[in-house]
């Protein structure tokens, strides 16, 4: 990562007597995107309002290219916004929507037309110049909230869910699009979203806010493969969750079997839960008898056709785990008993 261009410390942020934020403390690198993913009420769009100075906090510092942010208005910081809504002005054209930030800057005529069209080509919209708002469809509206937000060059450009409002077709097809321009240009972000598939396609890092802490920031990969906790992980939908305790034998004991203490994640004096990833299981064969990891014997639950899996739910000692499993060789029908075998280094034992 390159040097920090944003510090945040220590922020703490409560309303009515009830914290929103606790102890939050992150660093952002100049050109890094960095997506605040949570549930809603997890506090990812006030930690923005406090990014951006609508909101101030109760205590903590945020610093941005070394400076002290705290007796600094908004409308001083010339961060970038772009919202869910997009506020648009419905009663001027996609050109001026473009040029509104240049003008609040005063930049000669001839700049602002150039960069207007810079941005319009950017985004897709070349000749969409004189087009009402309202003719736009919503993918084309958000291009344009996008191209107004980028226009005046912010240092910091802060989206709270500006694709939320679209459907999940659109939306698939504009994150990618949207990382491309965002580091095309080499633009600092913070991007809220409750939606994973848009974190893990935008963000070079992501933030997990859960029940008012910072749970865990890290690389849409490492976030996914090594959840920090079980909380994290169950937000991640990686749901196979089993408790397990170290035996005397130096085993790591689970309902399912032991297991070495040697394995990756997996520390000698560690307990507590083991996390079976959904995609870390196959149907046994003969030969897992020789590698480490665990045999589960069970009744399928259910079998789900998903395209490039099945998706099988299996009732096994007490637990219901779910795994996505090869089409081939297919596995039983719901009602049928199933062998699997979860491979020993796909496992997880999480704090």
């Amino acid at each position: 990562m390159t040097s920090a261009i944003l510090t945040v410390d220590k922020l703490h942020k409560s309303y009515q007597g009830k914290p929103l934020l606790q102890d939050i403390g992150f660093t952002l690198g100049e050109g890094e995107i960095l997506c605040l993913l949570g549930p809603s009420g997890s506090g990812k769009t006030t930690l923005l309002r406090l990014l951006a100075g609508l909101e101030r906090p109760d205590s903590g510092t945020i610093r941005f290219a070394g400076r002290d942010l705290a007796e600094t208005p908004p409308h001083r910081r010339n961060f970038g916004m772009m919202f869910q809504e997009y506020a648009l002005f419905p009663h001027k054209d996609v050109w001026e929507n473009v040029a509104f930030g240049l003008r609040m800057q005063r930049l000669p005529a001839a700049r602002t037309a150039g960069r207007v069209e810079e941005m319009l080509h950017l985004v897709g919209l070349e000749g969409f110049d004189h087009r009402r708002v309202d003719e736009l469809s919503g993918g084309e509206r958000q291009r344009v909230a996008l191209a107004r937000s980028l226009a005046p060059r912010p240092p910091l450009l802060l989206l709270d869910e500006p694709l939320g409002s679209l459907d999940r077709l659109l939306r698939d097809r504009l994150t990618g699009e949207i990382r491309l321009i965002l580091k095309s240009l080499g633009v600092t972000a913070v991007f809220v979203t409750h939606d994973q598939g848009e974190a893990y396609s935008i963000a070079d890092r992501i933030a997990i806010l859960q029940e008012s802490r910072l749970q865990q920031l890290a690389a849409p990969e490492e976030l996914y493969l090594r959840p920090a906790n079980r909380l994290v992980a169950s937000f991640l939908g990686l749901t196979n969750l089993v408790s397990c305790r170290l035996g005397q034998d130096g085993l790591l004991h689970s309902p399912f079997g032991c297991l070495p203490t040697n394995l990756a994640g997996v520390e000698p004096s560690a307990a507590g839960t083991l996390l079976l990833p959904p995609e870390g299981a196959r149907l046994a064969g003969e030969i897992e008898a020789l590698q480490p990891g665990l045999v589960i014997v069970g009744l399928v639950a259910s079998r789900v056709f998903q395209g490039a899996t099945y998706r099988v739910v299996v009732d096994s000692c007490g637990h219901r785990l779910a795994f996505n499993l090869p089409l081939t060789p297919c596995p039983p029908e719901a009602g049928l008993a199933m062998t699997l075998f979860v491979d020993g280094d796909s496992l997880l034992l999480l704090p």
